[in-house]
């Protein structure tokens, strides 16, 4: 079972990643209407925040990391929103 947690919270990290990035190759098309993808991905992080937040402690310090990824992942979609607020 421990196995199967881990997979998943490299799985949560790896579509943060993903959206991240992906959404950084495209925000200069889209710049100029309502930015819905990262709007979404930045919800999404959340919600695995507080998925993360309701497990149980004892996961050797992975769920705390899966955290702050996450919350590094909301950081770095904000700057993409931000970004292309102001380089359209």
């Amino acid at each position: 079972m421990p196995g199967a947690f881990n997979l998943r919270l490299k799985t949560i990290a790896l579509v943060a990643i993903t959206a991240v990035c992906s959404s950084l190759l495209t925000g200069t098309a889209v710049a100029q209407y309502y930015q819905e993808n990262m709007v979404n991905a930045r919800n999404a992080m959340q919600n695995s925040i507080n998925w993360l937040n309701k497990a149980s402690n004892d996961k050797g310090g992975h769920k705390q990391n899966a955290i702050n990824l996450a919350h590094q992942a909301i950081r770095e979609i904000n700057l993409g929103i931000n970004y292309a607020n102001y380089n359209r």
